[in-house]
């Protein structure tokens, strides 16, 4: 039968588990994006100081909206991530609705900046808190013997979820400090979220008890995508690395790039979550899972936010011309809604109960027992986004 992952594996397990693909990041991807493009259409037809990396929180705001969603529902993998870990929605909203009250009046040192600032730190850390909770739950379910297996997960999780408490209560009553030295703090999370993120996500290449070469390829190119749309993020800033941007001396370029620094992060965070997901999955011994395909629109999404990404980049980097920059920007942000468009057709459509090739590549075989778990999970791409 179908194995889990000799790093996780109960070695006292006789079950069968439900083999399942992991889910399709297009809504993700779909979601963000649609906000990217309202906030290009609001800048072209009523072009104002700061209105687009005003509009472009957004992209938070929807994102955070999409994952709550998924949480409701019976058979997204969002639902095995518990405790703090099951916070990304609360922290997207908060990150996008205090940044759109500061980009709204752009005021230094305002309430409005503070908690800007504040819930950037939150939202970074609990990215990494997330990617490094699933990743050493993985391995102390590796090390325990099945005797205590369950019973140490549970403590693990309870002393992870402490920490973030902490972690967040200092953030909060040390904010001088932590002010004065919050690039450190950037590049010190951010690296460590994105390399446990990486671990997170190689826990999904296995199947029939074997790495599976064609899911490491999608592996790799998942992880290359979300780390040039982060590097591309952390440029677009405008502070933190690269050609400096001030919203005082350059506000049409400081305007352009950080909307798109609000674009690209809110949406490499949901991919970010939406794989951690299906981490948990294994982790905690529900479903096989192995992202060893992906379907037409997820290559797109990929595709597309790569290119974005690499275009911000040389365009920020390059000091091109802001009317170029928007031109560009805007021609390559138009692909994302013809992705939206057959995604929401795809989803609302039932595409997938058809079998439909652009939304699932391929049917897997029916699990023996967990009637009621193969029950309430599609193996299918698309029937819970």
């Amino acid at each position: 039968m179908p194995q889990l992952p000799p790093l996780i594996l109960r070695r006292d397990a006789q079950i069968n588990l439900p083999q399942i693909e992991g889910y399709t990041i297009s809504p993700a991807v779909a979601a963000s994006s649609s906000c990217l493009l309202l906030s290009y259409a609001i800048l072209g037809l009523a072009p104002s100081v700061y209105v687009f990396a005003s509009t472009t929180n957004l992209c938070f705001l929807a994102s955070g909206f999409y994952r709550e969603a998924l949480t409701a529902t019976d058979r997204h993998s969002s639902t095995l991530l518990v405790g703090q870990m099951a916070g990304g929605s609360l922290i997207l909203v908060l990150m996008g609705a205090s940044s759109f009250a500061y980009h709204r009046e752009s005021v230094i040192g305002a309430p409005a900046h503070t908690l800007d600032i504040l819930f950037g730190w939150l939202l970074v850390t609990h990215v990494f808190y997330v990617s490094f909770s699933v990743s050493l739950l993985a391995f102390v379910r590796f090390v325990l013997p099945d005797t205590l297996d369950k019973q140490g997960t549970r403590i693990m999780r309870m002393v992870l979820s402490f920490s973030l408490l902490i972690a967040v209560t200092i953030l909060m009553t040390f904010y001088d400090t932590f002010y004065s030295n919050q690039l450190e703090l950037y590049f010190v999370l951010g690296p460590a979220a994105a390399v446990f993120g990486a671990i997170s996500r190689f826990i999904l290449i296995w199947e029939d008890n074997a790495v599976q070469w064609q899911a490491v390829r999608i592996a790799i190119v998942e992880m290359v995508v979300a780390l040039t749309a982060v590097f591309a993020a952390i440029l677009a800033q405008g502070e933190l690395l690269g050609r400096k941007l001030s919203h005082n001396t350059d506000p049409e370029a400081y305007d352009l790039f950080h909307g798109n620094w609000h674009f690209l992060l809110a949406t490499v965070t949901s991919l970010l979550y939406s794989r951690a997901s299906d981490a948990a999955r294994i982790v905690q011994g529900t479903h096989i899972v192995c992202v060893c395909t992906l379907p037409y629109l997820d290559w797109i999404a990929e595709g597309l936010l790569f290119a974005y990404s690499l275009a911000v980049i040389i365009l920020k980097e390059g000091s091109v011309e802001i009317r170029t920059c928007t031109i560009v920007l805007g021609v390559i942000a138009s692909g994302f809604s013809v992705h939206g468009i057959v995604t929401a057709v795809a989803w609302y459509s039932g595409l997938t109960e058809l079998g439909d090739p652009l939304t699932t590549p391929r049917s897997l075989p029916p699990a023996k027992g967990y009637d009621v778990l193969r029950a309430r999970d599609s193996r299918r791409t698309f029937s819970c986004p």
